[in-house]
């Protein structure tokens, strides 16, 4: 086991992204602008982008299974449309393997979901540590926060929590007059992750920036990394005040370089 010192950086190479929003707004689109991309396609529907590039149509999780290393090793982002079919498949996956974790109705019992998201984060781990980004759709509903209503992604019960936790950065696509917005930042009216601080994205047309979601993505990760090496700074600069005091004789003396005595 590798212990990773607070004075050292954590650099981050790969990220999961979630985008939602609703039908028709380009989210499948978007996704295919990322770099070497390959959709899972649980939704059916990237017939319907005019940005398409090589897709797997999916209908069991048996399917995902056989994705193995190899096969995906020409592509360097794993796109998910969406990521509350995925779930659909994979719960099925795990009653259909064991029974007894089918609860009243045909759900997941509370012991299936707790197996629906310990297999979700063991396959999102997977990809990730295949050097791979992974980038999830998601439709929109609103919810109730207190009196107010809020917009979250389509994601179906306990399994919601355990993809928010895991996604480094989530984002709301919106229309707002003739443009379609992409914010990451989380409102009283919709959430978001913005580990970025991207201001609101205002998309382009990808015909002229068919690589955009790719520099969205990257710009991300040097976030990531920047906020890694300022932790970095900071814990070297309280080492060095650290250090100075325990060579102060008494409370009176000067410590060098801080104008303190």
């Amino acid at each position: 086991m590798k212990i990773i010192k607070s004075s050292e950086p954590i650099t981050v190479d790969h990220i999961t992204v979630l985008i939602y929003g609703a039908p028709g707004l380009g989210k499948t689109s978007l996704a295919f602008t990322a770099e070497d991309t390959l959709l899972l396609d649980f939704d059916k529907g990237a017939h319907r982008s005019g940005f398409r590039k090589d897709t797997v149509p999916v209908d069991t999780w048996s399917e995902v299974e056989t994705l193995d290393a190899e096969a995906l090793a020409p592509y360097r982002t794993i796109a998910v449309d969406t990521v509350g079919r995925l779930l659909d498949a994979l719960s099925v996956d795990i009653i259909r393997k064991n029974p007894k974790m089918q609860g009243f109705g045909g759900a997941l019992s509370l012991q299936g979901y707790g197996a629906l998201k310990a297999a979700y984060a063991a396959w999102l781990k997977m990809l990730l540590s295949m050097g791979k980004d992974v980038v999830l759709l998601a439709h929109d509903k609103e919810d109730k926060n207190g009196d107010d209503l809020i917009v979250r992604p389509d994601i179906q019960g306990g399994s919601y929590g355990e993809v928010f936790k895991r996604a480094d950065g989530i984002a709301y696509l919106y229309r707002s007059g003739r443009n379609t917005i992409l914010d990451f930042s989380p409102t009283d009216k919709w959430v978001g992750k913005n580990a970025a601080g991207f201001e609101p994205l205002s998309v382009p047309n990808f015909h002229q920036q068919p690589d955009y979601f790719a520099g969205v993505i990257a710009n991300i990760k040097g976030a990531l990394n920047a906020m890694s090496e300022e932790q970095q700074a900071l814990v070297s600069l309280v080492d060095d005040w650290r250090a100075k005091v325990e060579e102060a004789d008494d409370a009176g003396d000067e410590i060098p370089g801080f104008g303190i005595g």
